[in-house]
């Protein structure tokens, strides 16, 4: 077998486009070379690698189709919308209500002015690192 017969079959093999005949050549001629393996093992890892790119880079179209989509982007929004009203209801309702019950014990309304008043802090706080943090990105336009 000559050099382009071989290159051509390793190709082919490689990227199993091969007939079951010249998988059959190549693995005879890889046979009576054995060095020779060596090199087509690389030559499919490095297929393999190939194809976990063309896989990666389909799995961010489809990603990036989802988040460019108007009606995905507001479920998702309202989603987050929802969650957040009914968790603040429910935290600084039982934070709130506690409070102006006259049954309430001090310690209690302490520690509930305490924690009300340190999840706005955090609250607030995360809103400002978010925001400064976002301004100082260098790679705030880079994709993933």
């Amino acid at each position: 077998m000559d050099q382009i017969r071989y290159e051509e079959l390793m190709v082919k093999v490689v990227d199993a486009t091969a007939s079951a005949i010249e998988q059959e050549e190549l693995m005879d001629y890889v046979a009576q070379n054995p060095e020779l393996a060596r090199e087509l093992e690389q030559h499919r890892a490095l297929t393999a690698i190939s194809q976990g790119w063309v896989k990666r880079l389909d799995a961010d179209l489809t990603e990036d189709r989802l988040q460019s989509n108007s009606v995905v982007r507001l479920i998702g929004l309202l989603t987050a919308v929802l969650i957040g009203v009914g968790v603040a209801v429910l935290t600084f309702g039982g934070i709130i209500v506690p409070l102006y019950d006259s049954d309430t014990p001090i310690w209690l309304r302490g520690g509930l002015s305490a924690l009300g008043a340190g999840l706005a802090l955090g609250i607030v706080w995360a809103i400002y690192y978010a925001t400064v943090s976002r301004k100082n990105d260098p790679y705030k336009e880079v994709i993933r």
